[in-house]
């Protein structure tokens, strides 16, 4: 079967050649519902196969969202095994352990900052980050409201149900 692009081409000229040609009018139109069946088997092709597609990207979504609840399970069931090792270590005043196969040791981590009241931080340390506010832009610019830098854009896009 021809491509879709191909299919397009020739409905169009069809379109354009046709009635210039001493045909008949049920000529010109059984020829232009031939072409335009033939138009609607590829995009209903072309349909099935983006839903095929979709469903592919589905169950790979699904797929890694299992694999991403069982990696963070076993990422759990770690912290938990190390924070139980390091309270029975630690209760035992034992620092290091030897092994030919591994060690084990309990050291102290680098000084890190515990912000316990942001409140009262100093502005110095503060950093502000922009973030627009898309919505509120979208509203203004509804009601005739003219915001520099943004426009409102009305796209189409292609439902398969």
């Amino acid at each position: 079967m021809k491509p879709l692009y191909a299919i397009k081409d020739e409905y169009l000229k069809a379109l354009d050649e046709l009635p210039e040609l001493d045909l008949q009018d049920d000529v010109i139109k059984d020829t232009l519902e031939g072409i335009r069946g033939t138009f609607e088997e590829k995009a209903i092709s072309i349909s099935a196969y983006i839903k095929n597609i979709e469903a592919e990207k589905k169950a790979i979504a699904d797929t890694t969202k299992t694999l991403a609840d069982r990696k963070k399970a076993i990422e759990n069931k770690v912290e938990r095994l190390k924070g139980y090792l390091k309270t029975n270590m630690e209760a035992c005043d034992i620092k290091k352990i030897h092994d030919p196969l591994l060690d084990v040791m309990i050291r102290n981590n680098p000084p890190k900052v515990n912000i316990f009241d942001e409140s009262i931080v100093p502005n110095d340390f503060v950093r502000v980050v922009k973030e627009i506010d898309k919505a509120l832009v979208k509203e203004a610019l509804k009601d005739g409201i003219f915001v520099p830098g943004c426009t409102l854009v009305q796209e189409k896009s292609l439902i398969i149900k």
